[in-house]
C-alpha cells in the first residue's frame, strides 16, 4: 500500500491488542521509524497485558519487563509521565498501552498508560479478545476506497508540487523571520503548560494567515497556497523543535510542549549545586562545561548542546555563574560554579 494512504486504515490509529509474541515478530518498515506490519496493515501503538517479571530503575525512567506466556519484553515509562500513586510491583498483573520501538535492535513498548490488574480473569478475557480481533479484524486486509485510489497520482503530483516550490518562492530571511512568528504566536496560544501537535497547527486559521503574509501571491488557486502554507508549517515546525523550542511529551512523541528557557536555566544550576554537593564543594573546582551538558540532556532528552551551551554562555555573562579555570581555555573545556555559592 502507498504510504499516503496508510493513515486511512483505522489500525494505523489504533491501540491494537497483541500477543506479546506478536510485538516481537513485527516487522518494521524501512525507511520508516517505529512503524510495523502486521497482517496487511501499518501499527504503532498497542495494547498488551501480562505480568511483571522485573523492574530496573534508572536516573530517568523505569523499565517493567512484562511476560504474557508468549513472551517476554521490556517496557519503559519515562519517571516525568509517572503518577505519584502509582505502585507497581514484581508479580502486578497489568495491562499496558504504548507505543512499539526498537532501540538498539531490541523491540520494546513506550508507555503511555498503565494499570494494575486486580482481577485475574481481566488476562484471559484480554486473551481471548485478541483471538478474535485477529480472526475477525487483523487478518482481513484493508482495501484504500477506489474512489480515493484512482487519484492518487494526482494526489501525489499536488503533494511533490507543494514541496518542490517552496523552495524556490522564498529566501532564508523570510523563512526564519517565519518562524520568529510562529514561535512568538506559539508562545501567546500555548504557553509553556498546553499540549499541541503539528496537526493542530496545520488545521489553525490564525496559522494560515499567519504563513500567508510571509507566502508571495499565488496564481495557481486555493490547493496550491494550501501545500505551501502547510510545507512552510511543517519545516519552520521541526526547525524550531530541533533548536529546542519545545520537546515532545514523554506520553506521545507527536504531542509538544513548548520549553521554558528558565526550566533550562534552572537545571544547569541545579546540576552544578549537586554536583559540587555529592563530591565536595573543596574537592572541585568546578562543574565542566560539557558535563552540565551531559547532565541536563539526561533530563531534557531532546534539548541540543547548542541550546544548553548558549543558555550556559547566558548565565556566565549575567554574573550568576563563573569561571574557576584559567584564561585561555577552550569554552567547551571550562568550569563553572554559582556565584552566590559558598
Amino acid at each position: 500500500m502507498n504510504p499516503l494512504f496508510w493513515g486511512l486504515d483505522p489500525l494505523f490509529w489504533t491501540n491494537v491488542k497483541l500477543f506479546i509474541k506478536d510485538i516481537l515478530n513485527l516487522t518494521e518498515v524501512p525507511d520508516y521509524k517505529d512503524i510495523f506490519t502486521f497482517f496487511d496493515h501499518h501499527i504503532r501503538y498497542t495494547q498488551l497485558c501480562g505480568v511483571i517479571v522485573a523492574v530496573e530503575q534508572t536516573s530517568s525512567m523505569m523499565i517493567y519487563t512484562v511476560d504474557d506466556g508468549s513472551g517476554v519484553l521490556p517496557c519503559v515509562r519515562w519517571k516525568d509521565n509517572i503518577k505519584k500513586r502509582e505502585m507497581v510491583n514484581m508479580g502486578d498483573c497489568v495491562r499496558i498501552t504504548g507505543r512499539i520501538a526498537t532501540y538498539n535492535g531490541t523491540r520494546q513498548v513506550k508507555i503511555f498508560d498503565l494499570a494494575v490488574l486486580t482481577d485475574p480473569n481481566w488476562e484471559l478475557l484480554f486473551n481471548l479478545e485478541i483471538m478474535a480481533l485477529r480472526r475477525d479484524h487483523y487478518s482481513k486486509p484493508f482495501r484504500v476506497p477506489t474512489r480515493i485510489t484512482q487519484h492518487e497520482e494526482e494526489l501525489k503530483r499536488e503533494l511533490e508540487m507543494g514541496k518542490d516550490t517552496l523552495p524556490m518562492v522564498l529566501s532564508e530571511d523570510v523563512k526564519q523571520n517565519f518562524e520568529n512568528s510562529l514561535l512568538s504566536y506559539l508562545e501567546t496560544k500555548f504557553g509553556t503548560t498546553t499540549i499541541f501537535t503539528l496537526v493542530d497547527l496545520q488545521s489553525d486559521p490564525d496559522v494560515h494567515d499567519l504563513a500567508r503574509l510571509f507566502l508571495p501571491n499565488n496564481e495557481q488557486g486555493p490547493t496550491h497556497m494550501i501545500h505551501q502554507i502547510k510545507t512552510l508549517l511543517s519545516r519552520a515546525f521541526y526547525t524550531l523543535k530541533e533548536e529546542g523550542n519545545f520537546i515532545s511529551t514523554s506520553i506521545d512523541e507527536d504531542q509538544y510542549i513548548l520549553f521554558n528557557d528558565r526550566d533550562l536555566e534552572l537545571e544547569i544550576l541545579n546540576v552544578i549545586r549537586s554536583t559540587l554537593d555529592t563530591h565536595g564543594r573543596h574537592n572541585l573546582v568546578g562543574v565542566n562545561h560539557k558535563y552540565i551538558c551531559y547532565k541536563v540532556q539526561e533530563r531534557f532528552k531532546e534539548l541540543p548542546t547548542k541550546k544548553i551551551s548558549k543558555c550556559i554562555y547566558g548565565l556566565d555573562e549575567n554574573s550568576i555563574i563563573y569561571r574557576t579555570d584559567a584564561v585561555g581555555r577552550t569554552v567547551e573545556l571550562c568550569d563553572y560554579r554559582i556565584m552566590d555559592d559558598v
